[in-house]
């Protein structure tokens, strides 16, 4: 059995928009959460680093189990090199 990366979880979240992608002023893409993200728990924090000041995704305890609720499915959606259609439950 092979492991589920955190990219593979993330990318998943950007499929059901959960999580999209901002360019900031430089041009770089950052992910947020979305309206839908917001309303299941995924926030956005700023931090300060060795670099400057940067930010990150947090995702609650709701997220979390959310998450692992569907573990099967980003499993197989992994699998699937993101052709799986969501909405009707099989391959596009």
């Amino acid at each position: 059995m092979k492991g589920i990366k955190t990219t593979s979880i993330t990318n998943w979240l950007i499929k059901i928009n959960m999580l999209e992608y901002f360019a900031d002023e430089n041009g770089k893409n950052h992910k947020i959460p979305t309206e839908n993200g917001i309303q299941l728990g995924i926030t956005t924090q700023e931090r300060l680093g060795m670099y400057g000041s940067y930010k990150v995704v947090l995702y609650d305890s709701n997220v979390q189990q959310f998450i692992l609720d569907n573990i099967d499915t980003i499993a197989y959606y992994n699998t699937q090199k993101k052709s799986y259609n969501f909405n009707t439950g099989g391959n596009i």
